[in-house]
């Protein structure tokens, strides 16, 4: 995942999005966070927010604090798959 901590930046990555979407989902946002992540400029937590709003899917969008806190606070399982989905 790519930041875009600058103007300059975040304009070329929303041109580039919505050409890819253009091209590659024939002018169709994705529904899946796999293909949203293939979009400049659009990583894990704004995949999940996309799928979720969107395409009502059960996704979260979650920061890596959050995720961090839960775990200790015994919230989630401790042994289970850490990677993000």
């Amino acid at each position: 995942m790519k930041s875009i901590s600058y103007p300059g930046n975040k304009s070329k990555h929303l041109i580039g999005m919505a050409q890819q979407v253009v091209t590659e989902f024939n002018g169709e946002i994705p529904a899946t966070v796999e293909d949203l992540q293939k979009l400049p400029g659009v990583g894990r937590k704004t995949a999940h927010v996309i799928t979720s709003i969107i395409y009502n899917q059960p996704h979260m969008a979650v920061d890596t604090h959050v995720f961090r806190v839960s775990k200790r606070l015994g919230l989630v399982n401790q042994n289970a798959n850490t990677r993000w989905k």
